[in-house]
């Protein structure tokens, strides 16, 4: 399948970025921006902290197939400029409702919020709570359906009322960011075993004191 893709040429020795026009990149202020509203002159993150790269040139070139990968953090580095993983449903930063609803969210924000239930899953099949087995299937084009289905879905909504959109998405929203914190949540019991361990023990050794003492002042008062 060819594509179409921004050719970004920066200052420097640094490899042109091939990225999609809905695609987000880091701006120099570390915004997640997307790559059709880059324009020359503008600086983009390195995968260096606090470096940035120039932007030269930008052309449109037309490739065959598409790379798409996921990561935790929901950002990569391609050729060494920092991008993200995911889209802009709009030539802007932020989402818009409609025309009369301008929202606070960023598009990186969301789509990384959405993408916790994926991760939570991930997460839980490689701890062993769940299988792991079919959690990554593919659309015939190779399109996981963790990405597929919510990419029709959000972009069903966007064509509704403002209403209805508001409602759907706000909802969402809800749903998601709990499910963002309990991600969280499990992580850090993941990866602080002895910490636990240890609140546990402590939490034991204070419930056992406060049992001793209460029976020492029900035997007392017994006497």
């Amino acid at each position: 399948v060819s594509t179409e893709y921004l050719r970004v040429t920066t200052a420097g020795k640094l490899s042109p970025l091939e990225i999609s026009s809905a695609h987000m990149v880091a701006t120099k202020e570390g915004r997640m921006v997307p790559a059709s509203t880059i324009r020359i002159g503008d600086e983009l993150q390195t995968g260096t902290a606090g470096n940035t790269a120039i932007v030269k040139n930008i052309r449109v070139v037309t490739r065959q197939g598409a790379y798409a990968p996921f990561t935790a953090s929901g950002k990569i580095i391609v050729n060494d400029i920092l991008a993200s993983n995911y889209i802009a449903y709009e030539e802007s930063e932020y989402l818009s409702i409609g025309t009369e609803v301008q929202t606070p969210f960023t598009y990186q924000w969301i789509a990384h919020t959405f993408n916790s239930f994926h991760r939570l899953v991930m997460l839980l099949g490689k701890s062993g709570i769940i299988s792991e087995k079919n959690n990554e299937i593919y659309t015939p084009s190779g399109v996981s359906h963790w990405v597929d289905m919510p990419h029709r879905a959000f972009s069903w909504v966007l064509q509704q009322n403002s209403v209805v959109a508001s409602v759907l998405i706000f909802t969402s929203l809800l749903f998601f960011v709990s499910v963002s914190i309990l991600e969280k949540v499990l992580l850090f019991v993941l990866n602080n075993n002895s910490f636990f361990l240890f609140m546990i023990a402590i939490g034991g050794a204070i419930v056992l004191k406060l049992n001793t003492s209460f029976r020492k002042k029900i035997h007392g008062g017994n006497n």
